[in-house]
């Protein structure tokens, strides 16, 4: 009985920082969980019902009726399907591809010395931090039929 007391006593008291950390991470979780609970339920609460959906023969008045792996095999079977698919990833690829590489040709270039380099980013970032609404009114009062270029 003794060496049990001593080894309680032998222990380290638990320090006050770790309880207030536990006690400032639940605020947070608390916090943030309107949000989680709101993309658990809208984003992926919706597409396990779609998953689901996908196995039925959905009419539009009508309670779905289950027909399986049905609707996946007459896709599958589908050419305009195989066609948007390989569609799909050829853009994919090749944008991706492209971006990537022009981007990083670009920031290469303004990064280089090179005479008036800060006109150059400055002409480049610009769009990024102006409105597109400004944007289009300017693209709209130059390209008029009276506008500044056709006049």
């Amino acid at each position: 009985m003794a060496t049990q007391v001593k080894a309680q006593t032998a222990a380290a008291p638990r320090s006050k920082g770790t309880n207030r950390k536990r006690q400032e991470a639940l605020i947070g979780y608390l916090f943030v969980s309107p949000w989680i609970i709101t993309a658990l339920v809208f984003t992926f609460g919706a597409m396990v019902y779609v998953f689901y959906l996908s196995f039925t023969d959905l009419q539009l008045l009508n309670t779905p009726k289950l027909i399986g792996l049905t609707n996946y095999a007459n896709v599958l079977k589908d050419p305009l399907f195989r066609t948007a698919v390989f569609n799909t990833v050829l853009y994919a690829a090749v944008v991706t591809f492209c971006q990537t590489w022009l981007a990083l040709i670009l920031a290469v270039v303004l990064n280089a010395k090179l005479r008036g380099k800060q006109f150059f980013r400055t002409a480049w970032y610009i769009p990024s931090v102006t409105s597109s609404v400004v944007i289009s009114l300017i693209f709209v009062w130059v390209f008029q039929k009276q506008g500044i270029l056709n006049y």
